[in-house]
């Protein structure tokens, strides 16, 4: 089973970062995580992490910014199943943080203890490996999952009844109309893709983007149709892995990793390649990197979902057919670019 969890980096003015412990409810009891959860069926991530923020500790938040993404696996014999959880991490900026603020913990949930930690009582709890391995502590203790008090489902969620106060989730948008007696199938599929920019054409020639083409076969009536390398990322993969994988797979090139530049999320009913008529939700991590650009890029695997690699000036982008997140992920690394520092690296 695959899932999809966002979760908060919030720390206060002594360094001391903002923890959450699993409850009873938990297959986790005890162990001590970010303020985070899985997604909602169509719910971005940033909301999620902020609707996560507020239900486990009480405060609200500003604004979110991605900073990292990572993935582990879990055995749960319990449940029968194993479970692979895409984790996405935020930098968040609460609206208001007190040198001493009352934490509100989460009423009858999975977890039960919200409190600010200090870097010197870190290493005396049981951390999930995720929150030691982003807080550059040793690696914690293996997890031993146990069967939970009044177990909540896994898997994809669907959106429930809206309350008072709950972010309000965009409309549905409808590509393929269902038939009178046909029922979307709910897949959440989360995906990784790359912006591999040339620079070294000079001035003159300007920038240079590396695209591939969705092929007709796989994508019926959007032959010609440029995007950015990458796909979905398989059960037990990093995001990182499945993006090497995919950036080999359709232009030959082996893939240096970037920093993650966005986090995108689309939720509409359409028809998968094979006719099942899907409401789906499918999520975009888009990272910065390099591949040689001095190597022509081919299409390595057979009978996928692109038939063509190639090298696209940048000033063409506006005459050919691409998807909205080209020319998208192409402004953030534009900006990233730009900034100052260690982020404007490629």
């Amino acid at each position: 089973m695959q899932r999809t969890a966002a979760y908060a980096v919030v720390t206060d003015d002594a360094g001391a970062v903002l923890l959450v412990r699993a409850s009873a409810r938990s297959d986790l009891r005890g162990r001590w995580f970010l303020p985070g959860g899985g997604l909602r069926h169509g719910e971005h991530p940033r909301d999620a992490v902020l609707r996560e923020l507020a239900e486990e500790t009480g405060l609200q938040a500003v604004g979110a910014t991605p900073r990292v993404a990572t993935a582990d696996v879990v055995d749960l014999p319990h449940r029968g199943v194993s479970v692979h959880t895409l984790r996405l991490i935020y930098d968040v900026e609460p609206a208001a943080l007190l040198a001493d603020p009352v934490l509100r913990p989460e009423r009858d949930g999975t977890s039960d203890l919200a409190r600010f930690v200090g870097r010197d009582e870190l290493a005396g709890l049981p951390l999930m490996p995720f929150v030691a391995e982003l807080l550059g502590l040793p690696a914690a203790e293996p997890l031993r999952p146990s069967p939970p008090d009044r177990p909540e489902p896994l898997g994809v969620v669907a959106e429930p009844e809206p309350r008072p106060g709950d972010p309000v989730l965009g409309e549905v948008e409808v590509v393929d109309r269902p038939g009178s007696a046909e029922v979307p199938v709910l897949v959440q599929r989360p995906a990784a893709y790359a912006v591999l920019i040339d620079e070294t054409t000079g001035r003159r020639k300007g920038k240079r983007m590396l695209l591939t083409r969705l092929s007709e076969s796989r994508t019926p009536g959007r032959k010609g149709t440029w995007t950015l390398p990458g796909g979905g990322i398989d059960h037990g993969e990093h995001p990182l892995v499945a993006l090497e994988r995919e950036v080999y797979e359709e232009t030959g090139l082996p893939y240096t990793i970037g920093p993650l530049l966005d986090i995108g999320s689309r939720h509409f009913i359409g028809r998968a390649p094979n006719g099942r008529l899907e409401d789906f939700h499918g999520l975009r991590l888009v990272y910065a990197g390099s591949v040689p650009v001095d190597r022509p890029p081919q299409v390595i695997e057979v009978g996928g979902s692109t038939d063509e690699a190639a090298w696209i000036p940048v000033g063409e982008l506006g005459r050919i057919n691409t998807v909205p997140a080209v020319r998208e992920s192409f402004a953030i690394w534009s900006e990233r670019r730009a900034a100052p520092g260690p982020t404007g690296d490629r």
